[in-house]
This record gives C-alpha cells, sequence and structure tokens, in this order.
C-alpha cells in the first residue's frame, strides 16, 4: 500500500507544474512529463497518440491540461491514424506531437514512411518511447533503425531537463527543415524523475494555413521519386546542426588512449561509471544528440585523439557499426585503432545496459581489474533482494479470468483435451491468462493479431476447434479488418471479444467504446455489437462473464454453430474493469461485501485456488481448506459459482 501511495505521489508531484508559467523555477519531473512540459513551451497545437508503456504519461499529462493550453488532445484508435491526423494539422502549419512506444511506430510506418517525403509546414514530432529489456513489450527494438530506414532526424535526450529542451528542439528542426522529427527515449529516462528548470511557455500559436500543391501532397510514384531526392538532401543539410546543437557533449581526457561514445540515457550510466572506477580524468567521452544523422565531423574529432573507442548504447549496434565505418574511411585522418560494443561482445546484446557491463568491457579493453566503488556488485544484490517478487495474475475479480474459465469448462464439456483446441491471443491484460490458474491461449504477437491468427490456424488444422479472443480497445485499434477477413474468407472461427470498457493495461485510458475521450469531454460511443452486425455476421451474443454457467453455455453454442457452418460466431463478454468498479463503489460509498469459505462445508478440492486462481483465493495448508481474503475480494461471486461444495458464500447470506 505505501509503495502505491508513493508512486502516485511521485506522479502528482512530477505533474504539479506541468502549466506553470514560471522561467528559471525547478521542480521535480517524470521523463514523460517532461517531455509534456517541453510541448507545452514549444506552443504545441495538436496532440495525437496511442497509449503504451513506457511512453502513456506524456499523453495522460497533455490530456490533463488541455483545456487550459487550449491544446487539442486525443487517443487516436491507433498509432497509423495518430500520425496521420497530426500529419494533416502540420501540414496545415500547426505544431503538431505523436506519442507512442517502440512497437506503435511498426502500425505508424506506412504513413510515416511518405509523410518524410512530403514534410510539414509546422512542426511534426513523433516521441517514442523504446522499450529496452524488453519489460512490458513484445519486443526490443531500436526506433534508431527505423530513423534511419525512413530518414528522419533522430534525437535522443540524456535526462528529464534535456527531454524538455530537446523536444522544443526538434520542433524547431522540424519546422526549418519542414521535416517530421523523431525524439527518442528509453523505458528508463522515461520513468525516471529529476529536477528540470521551467522554461517560458510559448504562448503564441502558428495560424492554420493549407495550400494546395499535388506536386507535394499527392505522393504517387513518379512524385515520390523526386520527392526522395529531396528528402536525402534535407538530411544532409541537417547533419549541420547535428554538427553544433548544444546538447552534444565532447570531452578530451587522459592519455588519449581510451574514449567512450554513446547517447541518451546511458551517457548517464558511463559517467556514474566513470566516477565509481575513478577514470573521470583518464577516458575521454564523446555524448552525441543526434543518432540520426550522425555529426560525423565531430565523431571524426573524436577519434583523432582515442586508441580504442566503446560504444554504450540501448539496443542495437546502430552507432558501433557506423562508426566503425566512418573510422575506416577515414583511417589515415584517425587515431583509433579498434571500436568496441555490443556488437564486439565487451556488452551485452540483449537487454539494458548498466554500471557492471560498462566496468567490464573497460577492464576487458585495458587489461586491467577496474573496480567500483562502492561495492556495486553488493549493492545490486542488496536492492534486488529488497524489490518484492512481481506475479504474473489477473487482478481479484477480474472478469477475463471468469471468461478463460468459463471457456476452459466449455471445451473440456465437449470433449476437447487440452491439446486438441487452439486459443489465438492478443495484446492486453488477457496475456496473463497462459501464466494464471486457469492456463488458456496459446499465442500472442501483436496488437489485433489474435484474429487472423486464428484464421490461418483453422485452415491448417480444419477440424480443430479454434477461438479467438481480443480486447476492445485493441478491437478498435486492429481487430475489425482480422473479422473483416474471418466473414469475407468464411472462416469457422469463434472470436471473444472481452469488453471491459477500458485499455486497462496501460493505466485505464479510454477507448472508442465509451463516452469520455481522454481530455473528459463527452463522446458518442461506437458499439462493437453495431460494427459486426454491419459486416453480415448473423452469430453475435453479449454476455456477463459473472455469470460462469451462461457464458459457458454460449461457447458451446458458438463452438457448435462454427462446426456446421464456415462462418464466424462473435461473443462479446461485457463487464466493466474490476479495477475501476472498485473505484466506482468507493467514489459513491457504495458497501463491498466480500465472499468468504465456510470451512464446515469446504471439502480442499482446491478447485477455486487451483484452477480458477482469483488473487482474493487462498490455501491454508495447517486445515487444508480454502480462504477469502476480505480486502482483496470485491464480491463478483464467480468463486462461489464455481465452488462444488457450495462452500463460498457472502457475509450477508451466512448465519
Amino acid at each position: 500500500m505505501l509503495s502505491n501511495f508513493y508512486k502516485k505521489f511521485v506522479k502528482w508531484l512530477c505533474m504539479y507544474n506541468l502549466y506553470e508559467d514560471s522561467p528559471g523555477k525547478k521542480t521535480l519531473m517524470m521523463g514523460n512529463i517532461a517531455v509534456a512540459r517541453g510541448a507545452i513551451e514549444a506552443g504545441v497545437q495538436v496532440v495525437t497518440g496511442y497509449p503504451g508503456t513506457p511512453a502513456t504519461e506524456t499523453l495522460e499529462a497533455l490530456s490533463k491540461v488541455a483545456g487550459k493550453a487550449g491544446i487539442y488532445v486525443e487517443v487516436s484508435t491507433n498509432e497509423k491514424v495518430a500520425v496521420e491526423i497530426a500529419s494533416a494539422a502540420a501540414i496545415s502549419n500547426l505544431r503538431a506531437l505523436v506519442i507512442m512506444k517502440q512497437v506503435g511506430l511498426n502500425v505508424a510506418s506506412d504513413i510515416a514512411n511518405v509523410i518524410n517525403l512530403s514534410g510539414c509546414n509546422g512542426g511534426l514530432v513523433i516521441y517514442i518511447a523504446d522499450d529496452v529489456g524488453p519489460l512490458v513489450s513484445q519486443n526490443e527494438q531500436d526506433t534508431r533503425i527505423y530513423s534511419r530506414l525512413m530518414h528522419l532526424p533522430c534525437l535522443e535526450p540524456s535526462t528529464p531537463q534535456e527531454a524538455k529542451d530537446m523536444i522544443k528542439y526538434a520542433f524547431e528542426i522540424s519546422e526549418n527543415y519542414k521535416i517530421p522529427v523523431i525524439l527518442r527515449s528509453t523505458l528508463r529516462l522515461s520513468h525516471m524523475s529529476s529536477s528540470v528548470t521551467l522554461g517560458k511557455i510559448n504562448i503564441s500559436r502558428n495560424k492554420p494555413n493549407f495550400v494546395k500543391d499535388i506536386n507535394r501532397y499527392l505522393v504517387l510514384d513518379f512524385i515520390a521519386r523526386s520527392e526522395h531526392e529531396a528528402l536525402h538532401k534535407k538530411i544532409n543539410k541537417i547533419k549541420a546542426d547535428a554538427e553544433k546543437n548544444p546538447f552534444n557533449i565532447l570531452k578530451i581526457k587522459g592519455e588519449k588512449n581510451l574514449g567512450i561514445i554513446t547517447s541518451g540515457l546511458c551517457y548517464l550510466y558511463v559517467e556514474e561509471t566513470l566516477k565509481h572506477c575513478g577514470l573521470q580524468d583518464q577516458v575521454s567521452v564523446l555524448k552525441l544528440s543526434f543518432s540520426y544523422p550522425l555529426p560525423t565531423g565531430l565523431i571524426l574529432k573524436f577519434l583523432q585523439n582515442v586508441k580504442y573507442v566503446l560504444i554504450v548504447e540501448e539496443v542495437e549496434p546502430v552507432l558501433e557499426n557506423e562508426i566503425k565505418a566512418i573510422s575506416f574511411d577515414n583511417n589515415k585522418k584517425v587515431m583509433v585503432s579498434k571500436v568496441f560494443g555490443r556488437n564486439s561482445g565487451h556488452l551485452p546484446w540483449a537487454g539494458e545496459i548498466n554500471l557492471i557491463h560498462i566496468a567490464k568491457a573497460l577492464s576487458k579493453i585495458s587489461n586491467t581489474e577496474l573496480h567500483l566503488t562502492p561495492d556495486i556488485y553488493q549493492k545490486y544484490g542488496e536492492i534486488e533482494k529488497l524489490a518484492p517478487p512481481r506475479y504474473l495474475s489477473f487482478c481479484a475479480g477480474c472478469p477475463h479470468l471468469a471468461t478463460f474459465y468459463a471457456m476452459r469448462k466449455a471445451l473440456m464439456q465437449q470433449g476437447y483435451k487440452e491439446n486438441e483446441w487452439v486459443v489465438a491471443g492478443d495484446i492486453g491484460c488477457y496475456g496473463i491468462a497462459p501464466f494464471s490458474a486457469v492456463k488458456m491461449m496459446d499465442t500472442s504477437f501483436c496488437m489485433g493479431s489474435s484474429i487472423g491468427l486464428a484464421c490461418g490456424f483453422k485452415l491448417a488444422l480444419k477440424d480443430t476447434p479454434v477461438i479467438a479472443v481480443i480486447g476492445d480497445s485493441t478491437f478498435y485499434h486492429s481487430g475489425i479488418s482480422g473479422i473483416v477477413n474471418a466473414m469475407w474468407n468464411t472462416k469457422g472461427i469463434v472470436i471473444v471479444v472481452m469488453d471491459n470498457k477500458t485499455t486497462a493495461m496501460t493505466g485505464h485510458q479510454p477507448n472508442p467504446g465509451v463516452s469520455i475521450r481522454i481530455d473528459g469531454s463527452e463522446s458518442k460511443p461506437i458499439d462493437i455489437a453495431d460494427v459486426i452486425k454491419g459486416l453480415g455476421i448473423k452469430f453475435i451474443e453479449i454476455v456477463d462473464p459473472y455469470n460462469v454457467k451462461k457464458t459457458k453455455d454460449i461457447i458451446i453454442k458458438a463452438l457448435k454453430y462454427v462446426s456446421e457452418r464456415s462462418e464466424p460466431a462473435v461473443i462479446i463478454t461485457r463487464r466493466e474493469c474490476a479495477i475501476l468498479s472498485l473505484r466506482e463503489k468507493r467514489k459513491s460509498g457504495q458497501r463491498i461485501t466480500p465472499f468468504f469459505v465456510d470451512e464446515d462445508k469446504c471439502i480442499g478440492c482446491r478447485i477455486c485456488t487451483q484452477f480458477y486462481g482469483c488473487l482474493a483465493l487462498g490455501w491454508d495448508k495447517n486445515i487444508k481448506k480454502a480462504f477469502i481474503d476480505p480486502k482483496s475480494c470485491m464480491g463478483c461471486s464467480v468463486c462461489s459459482q464455481i465452488c462444488p461444495s457450495k462452500a463460498i458464500i457472502k457475509k450477508e447470506e451466512s448465519n
């Protein structure tokens, strides 16, 4: 409880000065909040995005001050749409910001790889937070590689202060060269908090103006050919800014033997390592702010003053490979003889970089045993012991857990064994299902992929029952096209849309299925059932997953339907997210009556704990009986429905 309170307090404190116009004032800010503040200082007018950790707080923060600041903020249906909206605004001379995590750029890449050709008039900045590790993503991709593919300038801040200042600089670069600019962060920078000095809020706004120009905005093949050449010329011009911008740091130290080139948050890791090893005055350091295009002149200047270079970066060896090429092309001009990094094996080619990794790499390069002081190795161990274990589990009373339990019971009742069905999963809270007591869900790849995968499984496995599960937010994001395909190409699959009325996994942002937008304004919700009816699907059932028997019976009915007809059946399990429901009950003063286990009736079968596994349920080893934590139980009644001995009852129903 104290930990959660502390997190909320820090988040509130970090957002407190978001719209305070007090230039020079120092305040605590999270990296994501600093990006939001920088956008406000830059005079941003349109903000779009899709929630995704580790970038979500920027979108939330700007939504909270949107009315006061005169900014339009929206959660778009997906990242591609977000870039399209912001691009049109920027083409119309407004300053626009798009917010997403690294995998969101996969979705947005189609439009992002075209808007680079037409360019923009107002500034267009795409803020992307890479999940290094990854801690909360399905991959560890590196946005810097996309920046090269798309020829979009990429800036990398090292601290929340730089994040605030650099996004303003990114808007200036974007407007000066009429090109979108990527601001790349990483998980630790996005979520770290430090002191930030506020700048002046830009109250002036660009005036909207769209000048028609089909030679620029009608990006067809014959136009794209010339625009691509123009894009290359822009990048070459931007190199001058990469060379001289104020965020680069060059330190030539010691005997000019060993140097480190780094960017982003890794610069802090480098500085800390050198400090703890006592090497501040012996190792030269070059911190780059532009990771694309690279400041070749500045890099050459550094390479002329060191013999060995270690490249410290996350995630891919992007700088390492390119700096090797620069060194090779200028071998007569530079002093450096070898470049080391992730590609050479001196740093691990996966996961986050830490002080220990850097110290070991320096030891290996210099053939000297370096020791971090104080003993960082010991401190890491102590911190790991202090951190509480993290379990993959559904929240107490989660409607998704009830849905999966009913699904398993339905399949088993139809005579199927566990290896005789396929459940294609998607991205959302329900991704916990395979690791929970219900042990359901066989695949999970990317947003909206469950239905397409289910179609493929049905094509290959024919008589195997195939179920696709998808959440409401993911349905709107990219699930609709999969359902269209299932209907048009007549695939006999069961599609379960788990509608909990929120984007729960990233912190309960709204989606098109609810009546409130992220800025608090009202909107008409788009009903999932109406969308599905419009596709001509005949089998549509809506059920409350807390009613286990009815949910199970409808799943059985759907399985029979698709086995008889080669067309999809859709079930919508509709029940508000348990956390939101609990919050509303507490706000309204509604009493929550928990369930409890009658020990006299409990037969110790463990169905509730081993096959359902709600977080509120526990097992008493001494008396071999189940029990319920009254502080966790939210009174959903599901466990009482599945108990064969009727031992789980509400307190008000007991004697």
